[in-house]
């Protein structure tokens, strides 16, 4: 590979947040016209020794001192910009103005061969931007290639790290990765020989994105992401019961092969990647006029990655909850009440956890309050109510079909509300007073006892709208999962900190803490996530 044709993904930066007063720079309009040609002024040198090429045959992972990880790389196409001032952004950051950023991008038009071609000064800006954001999408699938090489070639063939757990174990951890890098590897290796056999521009790469998918190749990806839950578990409890195991983890995560970064965060890729495949198609569908033959194709490819994520979701939101029915099978007792058949092919848990109902009585004369902690158990169409047995065991004592339930706020009460059924067993009307243990809790359980999907056209600009900047690993069925850099549009809040959210990429729901995301001030990215989330799902959205 020539020097020209080292790809070099950018580093993690800072992101840009708030509007831009322009009035604080006086030329601040003569930089913005000319920001592009002075960002592409004296590019970095490029040489082998400071990125290795990661080609079909290669297999070593790279030394952190050799290139950027997938972890480490920031993919504007994820994060929307404006597009006049996309060049911009690296000078000018946050509420303090104008400073230099350390980190290192390298783009399309820093390469030397780009800048002696003379194309520049001829392309129009929009086309350079298309050309930038096929770029972006095969330099961050070299470094997303590089990270799977740590992940594989370093954790999985450790045989400390195999010796120290059970097949079973060892499969849960890793699934089908290599799978997984197969396909990555085939598709990296068809961006970058449309890439060499261009001598400056590239016509399309959404054609080859659309021919992979449509062809099934990134099945693989499917069955990873479906095996999230086993994973995920597999790996807390092998950190928490498993010594052998924790003390060579730490040592490995310890080594430069990994640039110190965690097992996990090299689990999560996959995942990472294909969720942020159709972004980065919308860049580029974006970047295409409507006359343009490669148009059509960029909005196939777009919703057919767009699919992709789908299935993956569903797939292995199917598994996990199949999984919990059957536990929840072994785990209740319907002795106490009428028999119930629980396994059924449509039901899935939504939320379970414990509430203490309290009811007014009379005992000798004078009223009390008796307290009794309860575990809740809500599917899609049933309330099961139990007490406790023991630590994975329950005996339910009354059942509730959901569309009889409604729930009522308690004034003045920031952890109380009433559950009203409408009919009971006795074909009665009842009411049942509960506690949480904190207004989070009730705000969940109210939420999700009551309320229908906010429709589509009633998500606008004034909902909140939050970026992740920390990960979060669900604990709960009501609860989602946050990702780094995932955009999400908020529809309810808790005076205690919590958030409930629609993910833009996907149109998925759930409650996250918000002490992992910032709210996004930009008011024209505010404006863009709407317009890329409706491209992305149209009326479709997905409650978890």
């Amino acid at each position: 590979m020539a020097d020209s044709d080292v790809v070099e993904p950018m580093e993690q930066d800072d992101t840009f947040e708030g509007d831009l007063n322009t009035s604080h720079f006086p030329n601040f309009r003569k930089i913005r016209t000319n920001s592009y040609h002075k960002a592409i002024q004296t590019p970095p040198k490029l040489t082998h020794e400071r990125l290795p090429s990661v080609s079909e045959n290669s297999e070593d992972p790279p030394s952190v001192a050799d290139a950027i990880l997938y972890q480490k790389v920031k993919e504007r196409g994820i994060t929307i910009v404006d597009d006049d001032d996309d060049e911009i952004v690296t000078l000018l950051r946050g509420k303090d103005g104008l400073r230099r950023q350390g980190a290192k991008r390298q783009s399309w038009g820093c390469l030397p061969h780009v800048q002696e071609s003379g194309v520049l000064i001829s392309m129009s800006s929009k086309e350079r931007k298309r050309q930038e954001s096929m770029f972006e999408l095969i330099s961050s699938e070299s470094s997303y290639l590089r990270s799977l090489n740590v992940l594989i070639n370093y954790f999985m063939a450790s045989e400390e790290l195999r010796a120290s757990v059970t097949n079973t174990e060892f499969h849960h951890l890793f699934s089908n990765v290599e799978a997984v890098r197969r396909t990555s590897r085939q598709f990296y290796h068809s961006l970058t020989k449309r890439r060499k056999a261009s001598s400056v521009s590239m016509h399309d790469v959404c054609d080859i994105i659309l021919e992979h998918v449509t062809a099934g190749d990134f099945e693989p990806y499917v069955t990873y992401c479906s095996n999230e839950s086993y994973q995920q578990r597999a790996l807390q409890r092998l950190m928490d019961n498993n010594p052998a195991f924790l003390k060579i983890l730490r040592q490995l995560e310890g080594g430069e092969e990994c640039a110190g970064l965690p097992l996990h965060s090299f689990l999560l890729l996959p995942m990472q990647r294909i969720t942020r495949l159709p972004l980065l198609v919308d860049t580029i569908f974006q970047r295409c006029d409507v006359s343009m033959p490669q148009y059509d194709v960029a909005s196939r490819a777009l919703r057919e990655t767009t699919n992709l994520v789908k299935k993956c979701n569903e797939r292995a939101k199917s598994l996990e909850r199949t999984e919990q029915m059957i536990q929840l099978q072994h785990q209740l007792d319907f002795k106490s009440t009428r028999s119930f058949a629980l396994i059924s092919p449509s039901r899935f848990l939504v939320k379970q956890g414990v509430l203490t109902r309290t009811q007014d009585e009379s005992v000798l004369g004078f009223r009390r309050v008796a307290r009794q902690d309860v575990c809740l158990f809500l599917f899609n169409d049933v309330l099961l109510i139990a007490k406790k047995k023991s630590d994975d065991a329950y005996t339910v004592t009354d059942y509730f079909t959901k569309e009889r339930l409604r729930s009522r706020d308690v004034i003045n009460d920031p952890v109380g509300f009433i559950l009203v059924v409408e009919q009971n067993q006795e074909n009665q009307r009842t009411e049942m007073r509960f506690e949480a243990d904190k207004p989070s809790t009730k705000s969940r359980w109210m939420a999700v006892l009551r309320h229908q999907p906010v429709p589509y056209n009633k998500i606008s600009n004034s909902n909140l709208q939050v970026e992740v900047i920390s990960s979060y690993r669900a604990k709960e069925t009501d609860a989602i999962t946050l990702k780094t850099l995932d955009v999400y549009i908020v529809l309810e809040s808790t005076s205690d900190g919590w958030y409930y959210g629609e993910r833009i990429s996907d149109g998925c729901r759930g409650w996250f803490p918000s002490v992992h995301v910032k709210e996004i001030l930009n008011s024209k990215m505010r404006e863009r996530n709407l317009q890329r989330r409706f491209r992305m799902l149209g009326e479709v959205t997905t409650l978890i």
